[in-house]
């Protein structure tokens, strides 16, 4: 078998992970078809089917499911080797919502510290009304914040998500008693959201 095509495993991972040809071209700098083509390419040499295609999704096939944990160890190790030589130790300071994180974080921290050694990774837990301010003084390089009435249409969307009510089994509202919620403190947007929407509801 010829040597693979780094660029095209780093390719894949990416298309894997952000489900998307067109966000992995974005991450790469390049375009949706070009990635596309990289990725048709390391399937013919591999003879394996990698990634399902839809019109509405990507997903792994699975063989795509068991090639990605060694490919995303090929392009580490590819990597760190590259960056053997470089000196000194960069930073980047990054904030999250504390609604936001998940059993995920200190995976996707280890895998940051390994595609690259020389990277400190600040990471801040906070609200994110406190969190946009660092980010506009300049004190986080980039935050990922809940933005339910983004109205100033600052940043861009992540991933969109759809809340709603939840109650104990079998619990009703009583006629004429206030309804009970449990919600986070006065200053959260979720909240106000809610409120808001219940406020309309009457």
């Amino acid at each position: 078998m010829k040597s693979m095509d780094v660029d095209a495993i780093r390719a894949f991972v990416l298309a894997a992970e952000l489900r998307s040809f067109t966000r992995a071209g974005e991450v790469l700098g390049t375009s949706q078809s070009a990635v596309s083509l990289k990725l048709r390419r390391l399937e013919d040499q591999l003879g394996r089917r990698l990634l399902e295609r839809t019109p509405r999704q990507v997903r792994l096939s699975a063989d795509g499911l068991a090639f990605l944990e060694v490919a995303r160890e090929l392009v580490s190790t590819h990597d760190r080797a590259a960056a053997a030589f470089d000196a000194g130790q960069r930073r980047l300071a990054v904030g999250i919502s504390h609604e936001l994180v998940g059993s995920e974080l200190s995976s996707l921290l280890r895998r940051l510290r390994d595609h690259d050694p020389n990277l400190r990774v600040e990471m801040h837990v906070a609200g994110s009304r406190a969190l946009l301010q660092a980010h506009g003084q300049g004190e986080l390089d980039a935050v990922l914040v809940l933005r339910p009435d983004d109205r100033r249409k600052q940043g861009r969307a992540a991933f969109k998500e759809s809340f709603g009510w939840y109650a104990a089994t079998g619990w009703e509202p009583r006629p004429g008693q206030p309804l009970p919620l449990a919600t986070q403190g006065a200053a959260c947007r979720l909240r106000a959201a809610a409120v808001g929407a219940l406020d309309g509801a009457g």
